[in-house]
């Protein structure tokens, strides 16, 4: 895909090689994450959950995001650029997936 995935910092001393895969079933028109039951592969482990996606990482912390348990399931967060991490109610640490420098 290209794109840059912001991990959470782990020790490591190679370079990993990912490929990201998504699927999605239901765009939301309400509250909570915009899509649900969504697909996520990276590498060999896929994950199923909700996808959030904002213009910037601190968009998550402006929108109150990490303190509203409907965003507990977000498996991804997509944003045009990076500036924050984000996190779920219970303090984890969600991927964010950088597009900003991929799209024209």
């Amino acid at each position: 895909m290209g794109a840059s995935i912001v991990p959470p910092k782990r020790p490591s001393h190679r370079r990993r090689t990912t490929s990201y895969h998504y699927k999605t079933r239901f765009i939301k028109h309400n509250s909570g994450p915009d899509f649900e039951q969504a697909q996520v592969k990276i590498g060999n482990t896929t994950h199923y959950g909700s996808i959030e996606i904002h213009l910037d990482s601190k968009d998550w912390h402006q929108h109150n995001n990490e303190k509203d348990i409907s965003y507990n399931p977000v498996i991804l967060h997509i944003c045009n650029t990076y500036s924050k991490p984000a996190y779920r109610q219970d303090g984890t640490l969600i991927p964010t997936l950088v597009i900003g420098k991929h799209i024209d």
